[in-house]
């Protein structure tokens, strides 16, 4: 039967996006052994580079972008272009503290958005030919004959992965979003934006140094995208061939990423969400979004029911969490018959079997020698991974600090030479006699020599995994001391030149040389520790190899072949490890029982099978080992046991668990399916409750051990949550898909620990933090801001006005033109703060009651200060005001309501404005 499967583009913007793409083609291959046809990738950068990175597969495939799916977008003398363009009246929306970035751009967006979107606008021409072409790939109508494959619609999804931190994604997201709204009218847009935290902990100085900013801005920008709707007043968004009005939402549905879930848990790397996204992409095409609904739809019905908008802010944000348990039954059972293989081998030079691999693994193990599989056996032995005992927190001197701190780095905070050089020569001798007791032991027994043999190779291949892993690690290591190294001489130079008064900074600048100064020594503690743990592989390398000659009197094709399922074993058991973070292989908690034992082979009827397709074990001579090993797999292959581990589903393993195994694997599962964003709806309260759903996928509903008695549901720790059992049919996998939203922007918590750094930069350089600087100005204009205006009653609202007026900060000029005296509505010094607020009363009125949330605190404050010259003020302009309205003069020109339209004409001509008045009039009648 074909699999079903969603027809979708995905689309990664810069870095970011591009390694989730890299992730996704990753987890899509290990699942179906290639890409399935109709799914597209395009990863957009402003670099200019080839995205080279690649990722192993679990059979060891290396996974890329090719040269077809990436679109470098970078732009040749932008800055020339810029002033052509900008003579042209173009480019408006660049922020004038953002214009000289553009000299950066051929290299990159420098974390400047405009950048982004300057490249994305230059190169918009180029975008949209490459995702229709990419969209003519999705939907050829070759895929129609495609046996293993079948959409399960006729429509195309779109998912774009990008950071709002940085200048590609974040400067490119948006345009991007409306070019694919113009390609595709009909299409569900996802965006899956990842926030600056994860950057902040992972790199420091001035690569981060806009994150944060950007990401704030970048929130506030969709904050009021995301809001528009089609009664709304249009955005103009200027494109490559001219200015389009845009009052549609980017997304359909907008999911933010940020680094710590709701309990905080942390990830500290991009990669990691990159995996968690890529797991959420497959899931979104996969069998789970055809039962459970796709979940942009989820998203976008959520939006536009506004059932949890808050005082006139729209929910739109989303988040999501997606975990799986895996069990490939065939990763099993072709471990136990590679196994087989090498009994099979075993019993034809020795009659007598074992699990080579595994006792050379327990061997290293026992002996503690392991620096792979998350071992540090070996450096630890050493030097353990602590901070130097002797602490450097103070310089007894400043003017000259690089003598004392050479001393602390080279010889106070390392382990003398000679100390190492005896542990080295204590632990080469204590595995001299352990491996030259195992071989002993080995060699001794019936027919063994092979079987050491086999045991010593398994041995000297996990040393040369070891050995690579130290190599590498050193390398990094080495790259680090130098960048070490540079920053203490920066910091020591700084130090130097800190004058003799300046007794705060020196301070400062002397903890920097001694951080500077520990963080150096760490670092060359841990190459110390590689050097010597490389030492030692060469040297066990050597006396492994040195046994090996010793006993390779048997190296013929019988032997190739049992090396090569030993190799094959480890190469399955390194694929099961090899998930993303977020997968949970549970193999791997049965792949060390899996053992094949003598009596599992018969030998008489592996001898008969052999004469029937080779003409018997003697023709192996003549045959290359892939040959014979093709031969040997025949046999084993077909044993009873390898079709009972190749028939076991997850629902068979997950049932072989007890009750307190199965908890723990399902409590682990639901934890990393957490959605990655904290939230606070700040003492508000929405109509409903966000939507708190888990989608989880397993084979049969009415057979999965998660359904019977709520299994599952019982350990999902939101009471409130929706949790959705949907059966899939696939046998090797449980999905847990956990969606959460809508919720207002105002609520995400990570804005917090935005704000400060917007702030700052935004006072420096206006708008430089935001996609448009057009719209950041008509935000200043209608004071949007994240937080919900407060709501006010309409007396209080009437009275405010009364107030304005009878205060006369509420005035007109001869031209009948109204003025409002304030500051926070922009009024300027010069101008006496005075403000212009409509040609007309009525207009004046309404410009007064749609920003009386900014002002109000200030017309308070006002009135307050007329008030303390004259404490009898009020009771006089009260009395004024009732005056005016029993002699009915209130609403005649001339008067306190500043109405200049002649009577007679109000009720015939200019009715708005007679109702207003009739209003004010009933509200002093109440006073």
């Amino acid at each position: 039967m074909a699999t079903k499967i969603r027809r979708a583009l995905f689309i990664g913007l810069g870095g970011t996006g591009m390694t989730a793409l890299l992730h996704t083609k990753k987890i899509l291959y290990d699942n179906y052994g290639e890409i399935p046809p109709m799914l597209g990738f395009l990863g957009i950068d402003t670099d200019g580079g080839v995205y080279n990175k690649s990722l192993e597969a679990r059979d060891g495939t290396l996974i890329s972008l090719e040269a077809a799916e990436q679109l470098p977008i970078s732009v040749r003398n932008p800055t020339a272009i810029y002033r052509v363009g900008k003579g042209q009246e173009k480019y408006g929306w660049i922020a004038p503290g953002n214009e000289n970035g553009l000299t950066v751009l051929s290299k990159g967006a420098g974390q400047l958005r405009s950048n982004g979107r300057f490249a994305i606008t230059e190169k918009e021409r180029d975008v949209r030919i490459q995702i229709q072409a990419k969209i003519n790939q999705i939907a050829n109508a070759k895929h129609i004959d495609n046996r293993d494959y079948e959409p399960l619609d006729s429509s195309v999804d779109v998912h774009v992965v990008f950071s709002l931190c940085g200048g590609t994604g974040a400067g490119t997201f948006i345009n991007l979003a409306y070019i694919l709204k113009d390609l595709l009218p009909d299409c569900k847009i996802s965006g899956y934006a990842v926030m600056a935290e994860v950057f902040r902990a992972m790199l420091t100085g001035a690569a981060v140094s806009r994150v944060r900013s950007n990401s704030y801005g970048a929130i506030k920008d969709l904050d009021y995208l995301m809001s528009l709707t089609p009664a709304s007043s249009g955005v103009k968004i200027e494109m490559f061939d001219g200015v389009k009005i845009e009052n549609t939402r980017p997304f359909n549905a907008l999911y933010l990423i940020d680094n710590k879930n709701s309990d905080n848990d942390t990830y500290t790397h991009v990669d990691q969400l990159s995996e968690m996204i890529s797991l959420a992409l497959v899931t979104s095409i996969g069998k789970l979004s055809d039962a459970a609904v796709s979940t942009a739809d989820n998203v976008d019905k959520n939006i536009a029911a506004g059932d949890m908008d808050i005082v006139g802010k729209r929910a739109w944000v989303s988040s999501l969490g997606v975990s799986e348990l895996i069990f490939d039954g065939k990763e099993i059972a072709d471990i136990y018959a590679h196994k087989a293989s090498a009994m099979v081998i075993s019993m034809m030079t020795s009659g007598i079997g074992g699990d080579p691999s595994g006792m050379a693994n327990n061997w290293i193990n026992e002996n503690k020698i392991r620096e792979n599989l998350n071992k540090n056996d070996v450096i630890d032995y050493f030097i353990h991974p602590v901070l130097p005992k002797i602490p450097f927190d103070s310089l007894n001197t400043t003017d000259n600090p690089k003598p004392e701190c050479d001393h602390y780095v080279n010889i106070l905070s390392q382990e003398k030479k000679g100390t190492l050089d005896a542990l080295y020569e204590q632990l080469t001798k204590k595995i001299e006699v352990s491996l030259h007791e195992m071989v002993n032991e080995q060699v001794n027994r019936q027919g063994g020599v092979a079987f050491c043999g086999s045991v010593l190779k398994a041995i000297l291949g996990q040393m040369e995994l070891c050995d690579g892993e130290m190599k590498a690690e050193l390398g990094r290591f080495n790259d680090q001391k130098t960048l070490l190294e540079s920053a203490l001489s920066t910091s020591q130079q700084e130090l130097e030149n800190v004058g003799i008064f300046t007794l705060f900074g020196r301070s400062k600048k002397e903890k920097a040389v001694c951080e500077d100064a520990v963080n150096l020594a760490v670092c060359k503690r841990e190459i110390a520790r590689r050097e010597y743990a490389r030492q030692f592989y060469t040297w066990m390398k050597n006396r492994v190899n040195d046994y090996i000659e010793m006993i390779k009197s048997l190296n013929d094709n019988l032997q190739a072949v049992a090396d090569k399922c030993t190799y094959e074993v480890e190469k399955i058991r390194r694929g099961i490890d090899n998930n993303s973070f977020f997968q949970t292989n549970l193999a791997a908690d049965v792949v060390d029982s899996v053992v094949c034992n003598p009596e599992d082979i018969v030998f008489g009827d592996f001898v008969v099978k052999m004469k029937d397709v080779s003409g018997g074990i003697l023709a192996f001579a003549g045959l290359s080992s892939d040959i014979v090993a093709a031969q040997v797999w025949k046999y084993t292959s077909q044993l009873p046991k390898t079709e009972y581990y190749s028939n076991q589903t997850i629902d068979d393993v997950l049932k072989g668990f007890c009750a307190e195994q199965l908890d723990s694997i399902c409590k682990k599962a639901i934890k990393k399916a957490m959605p990655l964003l904290r939230t606070d709806l700040r003492g508000y309260h929405p109509m409903t409750s966000p939507d708190n759903s888990y989608y989880v996928g397993v084979s049969n509903k009415e057979e999965s051990v998660l359904e019977n008695n709520d299994f599952l549901k019982q350990r999902v720790p939101e009471a409130d949550a929706n949790v959705n059992i949907v059966p899939i049919g696939l046998k090797d996998r449980v999905i847990i898909y956990h969606q959460f939203g809508v919720v207002p922007a105002f609520a995400v918590s990570a804005l917090d620990t935005f704000k400060p750094e917007y702030d700052a930069k935004e006072s420096s350089c206006p708008g430089t933090s935001h996609w448009d600087y057009v719209l950041y100005q008509r935000f200043k204009e209608e004071h949007f801001d994240f937080m919900p205006m407060d709501e006010l009653e309409e007396d209080e609202i009437v009275g405010a006005w009364l107030q304005a007026l009878l205060y006369e900060i509420v005035t007109k000029n001869e031209k009948n033109e109204f003025f409002i005296n304030s500051r926070e509505l922009g009024g300027l010094a010069i101008d006496n703060f005075m403000v212009k607020i409509g040609g007309k009363r009525i207009d004046a009125y309404n410009y007064f009651v749609e920003n009386l949330s900014v002002i109000k605190a200030e017309l308070e404050d006002k009135v307050s200060k007329i008030v303390e010259k004259d404490r009898t003020l009020p009771g006089k302009l009260k009395a004024k005001i009732k005056a005016e309205v029993s002699e009915g003069v209130y609403h005649h020109p001339g008067h306190i309501s500043l109405n200049y339209i002649p009577v007679e004409e109000l009720k015939t001509v200019y009715l708005e404005e007679y109702n207003q008045l009739n209003k004010e009039i009933e509200y002093i009648l109440g006073l």
